[in-house]
């Protein structure tokens, strides 16, 4: 059980590790992400000079048997994002670039350097409509790994 912990941490470490490299100089984002963390924080505590700021974290795994000893297992996982408060009309475009910035790089890998065969986005939910909204941007994925049931695949 223990190689299937790594795999898993490595599988985190990944998701880290690519939304680390949203930076404006990178011709593929628009946006410069000043903290990234594999924790989920409340906006009141992410302080305005730490955003863009990015958190995770993981859900409730689901596994499926497959034959030979084999799981396929669903590693759901919530991203907060939340930007710094401006003007709505501002505050819109931030938030919409930053949406497709995190799209691109959660999808460079989608095998999460090689521990998993797929990443999934199922949902992204801002509050960019509201005037008085935060700058919260949600978006819940799931990662996809086979493992067996005693050890990593």
């Amino acid at each position: 059980m223990a190689l299937a912990r790594v795999q898993r941490k490595k599988i985190l470490d990944n998701i880290e590790t690519v939304l680390e490299t949203i930076e404006s100089s990178d011709p593929n984002f628009q946006t410069d992400v000043m903290k990234v963390e594999q924790v989920v924080r409340h906006w009141g505590d992410v302080p305005q000079g730490e955003r863009p700021w990015i958190g995770f974290m993981t859900g409730i795994e689901q596994y499926a048997y497959q034959p030979f000893n084999v799981l396929r297992v669903v590693l759901p996982i919530t991203l907060m994002a939340y930007v710094a408060m401006s003007e709505l009309e501002h505050r819109q475009d931030i938030m919409s670039i930053f949406v497709d910035d995190i799209l691109v790089a959660l999808n460079a890998d989608q095998t999460r350097g090689s521990n998993a065969t797929m990443t999934t986005i199922r949902r992204v939910d801002t509050d960019e409509g509201d005037h008085e909204g935060d700058g919260i941007i949600r978006i819940d994925f799931d990662v996809v790994y086979f493992r067996t049931t005693g050890a990593s695949c």
